[in-house]
């Protein structure tokens, strides 16, 4: 959302915010404007650049980008698409036995990386990060006290959903982790930036994020 109101706010560019879950709130955008002193006039037109879209299926978000594409739909000064979330849509079709929903992801990249290069849209998909632990249990003899310790090691594997096949999709990729909430219910969030064609380069920061939005 904070994302969304920087990308709109000094310019007449449109994001078109593309909800699959059913959370996004209007109030939470006023609150994050009017903690920062606009008016209600310039509240109200920073939102109207903001076009809200909710999608339920993946067959739905491949229309929406066909129509885009085809003209069908046509925003005007439309510049950014944000697709909160992408996983939401996939998980629908974990374990289909004919890829059905690696098809599906195919033809999004296929229309995202057009509509970027033709007509110079930007895309933010929202994607998920697990983490596995896997637990090693060692058991060294003692020869001391003649009994055995186990010594558990725990390994915690970190991995990006949408599987193999979306990791050289994403130009940069942002991963944001949540460190600790403070008492002043301000949350600290830290940043990593990666690049799928050099990977090692990583650029980092800590944000903020409050009622009042990325401080």
């Amino acid at each position: 959302m904070q994302l969304a109101i920087n990308f709109v706010k000094e310019s007449n560019n449109i994001v078109l915010y593309i909800d699959t879950k059913g959370d996004f709130s209007a109030v939470r955008i006023q609150k994050i404007l009017e903690a920062h002193g606009l008016s209600h006039k310039d509240m109200a037109v920073i939102m109207l650049k903001i076009r809200v879209v909710y999608i339920w299926n993946i067959e739905e978000l491949i229309r929406l980008l066909e129509n885009i594409k085809k003209g069908v739909l046509k925003i005007e000064n439309l510049s950014m698409i944000i697709v909160d979330s992408l996983p939401c849509l996939m998980f629908q079709h974990f374990g289909d036995n004919n890829n059905i929903g690696l098809t599906f992801l195919n033809r999004v990249i296929n229309y995202s990386r057009y509509l970027s290069k033709e007509l110079q849209i930007g895309f933010i998909f929202v994607n998920i990060q697990t983490r596995w632990i896997d637990q090693d249990i060692t058991d060294p003899e003692d020869t001391e006290s003649a009994c055995s310790i186990k010594d558990l090691t725990y390994n915690e594997k970190r991995t990006r959903c949408l599987g193999k096949y979306w990791k050289t999709i994403p130009a940069l990729v942002m991963v944001l982790e949540k460190l600790k909430l403070e008492t002043n219910s301000c949350v600290t969030i830290k940043v990593l930036v990666t690049h799928h064609i050099n990977p090692s380069a990583v650029k980092s920061c800590f944000i903020n994020v409050s009622a009042q939005g990325v401080i």
